[in-house]
């Protein structure tokens, strides 16, 4: 009896210890604070288990879209670079390589196999891929998945840079015209860079439809010929020893152009291009100014293109230096209209100056 009369006292000693703990200060604290962390630890494990289902579930979409998006350039490069297929089918090939320029893991590729197809051997069907193929060049700076920055770099991967480094076009260029020599393809002509013709005219036409972005292009010796390059913005470009006979250059932005080696007899359309600070090249200037060009800063020509080269916007920004023999109100309509070797006689009445 007395032992378990002891056990009966310390089981009771022990009930009022815990009584006296769960009632105390911290045995309350405890009592509601422990369950709530059990179950916030609880709701953050779920959550972070969540969590990364979506990133893992995220990185195989992303593995996937990558993986589909591959396998789409791959056939579109096929369809493009394979002689055999019918010019239909390669041309689709052509356009498809337009929706890969917004990845710069893809420009490479991309750019290099453009600007192999723009000088495809003479074929019935190659003027057809070689203006497909000029087209999708143009298609990058016109991609609303790029930006600017991203679509200046691709100018320079295209056409060069003020540095002297190549572009994969302006190279492609180069090396026909070297080839050439003085010699002209039989029917060197507008329509005929237009139409790509020829492997030449087919990069001109490349860089013709780039015209908003060749801003410091390295066009050095390239052959230019009947390019209509009107309203072009070539401030800052390279173009020394280019050929430009008949080249269209109304209205474009020529500041700080590099013009070493220009001919007199090129003859190119010279009517309102913005000519100042060039380079070593004071002869073309004072002669570009005596064929109807004019002198304005590269804001200011900015400024006349964000108006669409309105003749009074022009106007303002020349005050009294406005040439007198130039209709304001006609401005932006000659600026838009391509033009030949002609153009000047046939429009202003006055041919080339010698």
């Amino acid at each position: 009896m007395a032992a378990r009369d002891r056990l009966e006292v310390q089981k009771l000693a022990l009930e009022v210890r815990q009584l006296r703990h769960a009632n105390s200060p911290l045995g309350i604290a405890a009592t509601l604070i422990i369950p709530v962390f059990v179950s916030t630890v609880t709701a953050f494990v779920a959550m972070l288990g969540i969590a990364i289902s979506l990133y893992t579930l995220q990185q195989q979409r992303s593995i996937q879209f990558s993986q589909e998006r591959n396998k789409a350039l791959q056939v579109a490069l096929d369809m493009a670079t394979d002689p055999k297929e019918n010019a239909d089918r390669q041309i689709s090939g052509v356009y498809q390589l337009e929706a890969f320029w917004n990845d710069p893991a893809d420009e490479q590729v991309v750019g290099a196999t453009l600007a192999a197809l723009l000088v495809v051997p003479q074929s019935s069907e190659a003027p057809r891929v070689r203006c497909a193929a000029a087209q999708s060049v143009s298609a990058a700076f016109s991609d609303p998945g790029t930006d600017e920055a991203e679509r200046h770099r691709i100018a320079r991967l295209l056409f060069g840079a003020p540095d002297g480094s190549l572009g994969l076009v302006s190279q492609e260029n180069w090396l026909l015209t070297q080839r050439a020599g003085a010699r002209r393809t039989p029917n060197d002509s507008r329509l005929a860079t237009v139409d790509c013709d020829s492997p030449v005219d087919a990069t001109r036409e490349a860089i013709r439809k780039s015209w908003a972005y060749l801003q410091g292009a390295n066009l050095n010796g390239n052959d230019l010929s009947y390019a209509q390059l009107y309203e072009a913005d070539l401030h800052g470009a390279l173009l020394l020893h280019a050929r430009l006979i008949a080249t269209n250059l109304k209205c474009a932005n020529l500041n700080n152009v590099s013009m070493q080696g220009f001919r007199r007899s090129d003859r190119p359309i010279l009517w309102l291009a913005t000519v100042a600070n060039e380079p070593d090249s004071k002869s073309f200037v004072a002669d570009a100014i005596a064929n109807h060009a004019i002198s304005i800063t590269n804001d200011q020509w900015r400024a006349w293109e964000t108006a669409h080269f309105s003749g009074y916007t022009l106007k303002r920004l020349m005050g009294s230096r406005f040439p007198r023999w130039v209709d304001p109100s006609s401005v932006a309509k000659k600026c838009h209209v391509a033009g030949d070797a002609a153009w000047l006689s046939s429009q202003e009445g006055e041919d080339y100056k010698q």
